[in-house]
């Protein structure tokens, strides 16, 4: 095994933080309301998926039932989705998200169009070898990530 440098693993600490700090703060995405993280990622799957209930939005974002319940309650404060059943099926809940909901969407689509275009421009600048290697790295981050969230 390798010794792993010190300060490899205090800057792969640091980004871990960095990413934290910029997903905590909320954000304006075309409406009047600030929109935190936890919320656009719901709209974004609402709108992407509309058939899901919200088990399978968490399921599909990696989080609890309750987690994107309490989500859904702060989106309908804000004005933007409501939750609603399907005739005949009482236990299914399921989100549609208002005018101003969809505002949000496209809002975000865009902010994330806009990051895509970023990272994608600093990974063009990577030979096939380095791509793959740090595609091995960012997938045993990410099992080892998922590890920590479990614990």
């Amino acid at each position: 095994m390798n010794d792993i440098p010190v300060e490899l693993i205090e800057q792969i600490i640091r980004i871990v933080n960095k990413f934290h700090q910029i997903e905590e703060r909320p954000r304006f995405y075309g409406t009047p309301d600030l929109i935190y993280v936890s919320e656009i990622h719901v709209i974004d799957i609402a709108a992407r998926y509309p058939d899901l209930n919200l088990s399978q939005i968490a399921d599909k974002l990696g989080v609890t039932r309750g987690a994107v319940w309490q989500t859904v309650k702060k989106l309908e404060e804000k004005g933007l989705a409501q939750r609603f059943h399907v005739a005949g099926n009482r236990r299914e809940i399921f989100i549609q998200l208002s005018q101003q909901g969809r505002l949000a969407f496209n809002g975000f689509r865009q902010v994330l169009e806009r990051k895509e275009t970023s990272i994608s421009a600093i990974l063009g600048t990577l030979s096939d070898q380095e791509l793959n290697g740090t595609a091995q790295i960012l997938q045993r981050l990410e099992v080892f990530l998922d590890q920590v969230r479990e614990e």
